[in-house]
């Protein structure tokens, strides 16, 4: 699979192969090849941040806060906040975690992000907006970080306040 990575003719291809190494020695060769190679294209840095992101690697989620201080990283720009935020909450295994640490997480990033990108973190706080689409215990550890979210509504941009006031409604615990 890594000459797969390596011989690609398209941009899909290579990130095709680079998903499929995740797990593997060669997936550190190539995600640096593949920085190196791309850093200059913001759209395709973007689907880096993205592949990285959505891994369902456990603990992914100190990965994730390790991109969120990558030199590369701007949450000002939407792509690259958006590649981040939503491609975690793709992550089955981290976003959904038992703990509710992946919600914790991605509350956080919207109270992190809010300030110089409010519509990207508007967009993440619809991820927790599913909760009525999931089972118990996610279900009422969503809602508890929309809670959270919520109690911090005077602080939030306008955009993200809304957002959060639609997430929730319906809530049990808010």
């Amino acid at each position: 699979m890594e000459a797969r990575y390596y011989n690609a003719s398209n941009l899909s291809d290579r990130l095709t192969a680079f998903k499929a190494l995740e797990g593997t020695p060669a997936y550190n060769r190539t995600l640096a090849h593949f920085e190196s190679s791309y850093s200059s294209k913001p759209m395709a840095l973007a689907k880096w941040f993205r592949v990285q992101a959505s891994s369902d690697q456990p603990n992914n989620t100190n990965a994730v806060r390790g991109l969120m201080q990558h030199a590369t990283f701007n949450a000002s720009e939407y792509a690259i906040c958006s590649a981040v935020l939503m491609g975690f909450s793709d992550s089955v295994v981290d976003f959904h975690a038992a703990d509710g640490s992946g919600y914790r997480f991605l509350a956080d990033a919207v109270l992190q992000v809010d300030d110089s990108n409010s519509f990207c973190a508007a967009r993440a706080v619809r991820e927790l907006g599913d909760w009525s689409n999931c089972a118990e215990p996610h279900r009422r550890l969503m809602c508890g970080q929309l809670a959270r979210l919520a109690a911090s509504a005077s602080s939030l941009s306008d955009d993200t306040a809304d957002a959060v006031k639609s997430a929730a409604d319906g809530c049990p615990t808010i």
